[in-house]
């Protein structure tokens, strides 16, 4: 496996802070430091549409429709930098008309794409005057202090026609108390809506269920609240089957939270480092973490209280994490090189490609899982084909991709069993 020249190139003038496939495929989201979202055409990279969301920046967006179903979601939920979280419908946000037609306009502007000219609206969110720098400005928010996000909801869609600016389907102002800096999709529906979760700048995080966000607008409340962490929530995801949701954080420790019961079930030992990632591999019975110093850490469902295998292969931090299939991940470093990792046994398989300037902060795979796109803080986004990475996998037994791990193996641990060996913890 050689590393590889990206399919599509897609450069916008503020740095992307997240970036997210629409559940049909058909868009490609990208929240920016400078507030705004753009679309992009997933094939091209081409600009399709963009909006002002945000008086600060767009540190995350989450489509809210299920993969896999026959609707078409175009609900964008975007959470902030002011500790807000806003509903978008995004044809109408950005003036797109209807998104069939999508790949006509992708050839407009390939090269330079934040979407800065919102299709003759004014341009109230970019933030070119500003001071310092897109890297700087990137750097910082992640540490930014407590605000509180623009109070007030409007419920109905479109544009305001007098400002020229877009209307959210819904907005919650001040919905943390803290920096937004983590979503992840709970259960959704495949035309929109559902539960979500939130976390923030100081360890808290909130589950929501949109229909009450859509109904109360600013006075929403959410459904549970945790704050086990002390730092920031670097990752979310959501395991449908134990219906548990995972979080990693700045303080070093991994928790699960039962959502039938809404209480803290997991929370790991520290692990003297900052977790940045999550996934859950091998039919949920492996969890794995990133971190700043590169190491991905195994986890054993049922005992996550200190990983049970390390892959420290990573020279730098392992910002995100996405699952090719149950035995491989996909991963972000801050090197800036994409890998491809097997996990028990624990191997790097090879590489996909670069950003050669600054850490790759944001992976996410298309629904159909042929096409990877990575966002990196020189304000590039780049789309990736990852269609050979299948090729072969029809037809192998399915005890290939459980095989034993001894030859060849990375780990730092001799065991692939479920039950913790009794080592040491880290550090």
């Amino acid at each position: 496996m050689a590393d590889g020249d990206a399919l599509a190139c897609a450069r916008t003038r503020s740095a992307p802070f997240d970036i997210a496939f629409s559940p049909d495929g058909e868009i490609l989201a990208a929240g920016l430091v400078s507030g705004r979202v753009a679309l992009l055409d997933p094939y091209t990279g081409g600009r399709v549409g963009s909006f002002a969301a945000h008086g600060e920046s767009v540190r995350n967006v989450l489509w809210l429709g299920r993969r896999g179903g026959s609707g078409r979601c175009r609900q964008l939920l975007t959470g902030s930098g002011d500790c807000s979280l806003a509903c978008w419908d995004v044809e109408r946000a950005a003036g797109m008309g209807d998104a069939a037609g999508l790949g006509d306009e992708s050839s407009q502007d390939d090269s330079e794409d934040d979407g800065s000219e919102d299709d003759g609206s004014e341009d109230d969110g970019e933030e070119s005057d500003q001071d310092e720098s897109d890297e700087e400005e990137a750097e910082r928010a992640p540490k930014r202090a407590k605000g509180v996000g623009a109070a007030g909801s409007v419920r109905h869609q479109g544009q305001d026609v007098k400002k020229k600016r877009p209307v959210p389907l819904w907005r919650i102002g001040g919905a943390h108390d803290a920096p937004i800096s983590a979503l992840a999709a709970l259960e959704l529906s495949v035309d929109g809506g559902g539960t979500f979760a939130s976390g923030d700048d100081e360890g808290e995080i909130k589950v929501w269920d949109s229909r009450v966000c859509a109904s109360s607008g600013s006075s929403s409340k959410p459904v549970h609240s945790f704050d086990a962490h002390e730092d920031f929530i670097s990752d979310l995801t959501y395991v449908a089957d134990k219906q548990m949701l995972l979080a990693t954080s700045g303080d070093g420790t991994l928790s699960g939270y039962d959502l039938r019961r809404g209480k803290l079930e997991h929370r790991s030992d520290n692990q003297e480092d900052e977790l940045l990632s999550v996934c859950v591999l091998k039919q949920g019975k492996k969890v794995v973490t990133g971190s700043t110093e590169g190491v991905l850490s195994i986890y054993s469902w049922g005992h996550l209280e200190d990983s049970t295998d390390r892959f420290p292969g990573h020279p730098e931090s392992v910002a995100a994490l996405r699952a090719l299939d149950e035995d491989t991940l996909i991963t972000a470093s801050g090197d800036g090189v994409l890998r491809v990792v097997s996990v028990q046994p624990n191997k790097l398989l090879g590489v996909i490609g670069e950003h050669s300037k600054f850490s790759t902060e944001r992976i996410d795979l298309h629904p159909g899982k042929r096409l990877l796109a990575s966002a990196c803080h020189d304000s590039v986004i780049k789309i990736w084909d990852v269609g050979y990475l299948y090729e072969g996998q029809e037809g192998e037994d399915d005890d290939d991709a459980g095989h034993d791990a001894a030859g060849g193996d990375d780990s730092d641990s001799d065991s692939d069993s479920d039950e913790p060996p009794g080592r040491k913890k880290k550090g």
